[in-house]
């Protein structure tokens, strides 16, 4: 005998509020653990039993379909939602590094172009080598290297003019 429709929703409502992740499932597997639980408890077995094997199955379903990652970050931020809160004055020092890290990568992806630019050989490589420096910001190196960065222009300027000659 199958469980009429506000029993099987009760069931539905507790299973969503008793088991982690119920309700991140899909309902098709979510109506699969409920005909499951609705077999045995047809079957009068113990309820422990019965909230026992849906949980281990519904954490099964869970890690299967990748959500079991979601629920437990649910989780741990419904547990430490205020200090999550309070950690806004935390937020300058990633920025400061982020900025420190782009600097960086500027710098050296600037040298490494000056470097091939200077190992350059084939009149081909040196025309492509020469437009690119050429589209470089020179105002934003300065911006953002500052005393590095005048000396990598007067570098980039020092190889244009020199390239221009060898034309």
């Amino acid at each position: 005998m199958e469980l009429r429709g506000r029993e099987r929703a009760e069931l539905a409502s507790h299973f969503t509020h008793s088991i982690p992740g119920f309700d991140c499932l899909g309902q098709e597997d979510q109506d699969r653990l409920l005909d499951m639980a609705e077999g045995q408890l047809e079957k009068r077995l113990p309820d422990v039993f019965v909230w026992a094997g849906v949980r281990s199955t519904s954490a099964l379903l869970l890690e299967m379909s990748g959500s079991a990652q979601d629920v437990s970050v649910r989780q741990f931020m419904e547990q430490n939602a205020s200090s999550l809160r309070d950690a806004g004055s935390a937020r300058t020092q990633p920025r400061r590094e982020v900025k420190l890290r782009a600097r960086e990568r500027l710098l050296e992806s600037t040298r490494g172009l000056l470097r091939e630019a200077r190992s350059a050989r084939q009149p081909h490589e040196r025309k492509k080598m020469r437009r690119t420096l050429l589209g470089l910001d020179q105002r934003h190196l300065i911006r953002v290297l500052g005393r590095e960065g005048q000396e990598l222009c007067h570098q980039i300027n020092d190889y244009l003019s020199r390239s221009r000659d060898l034309r």
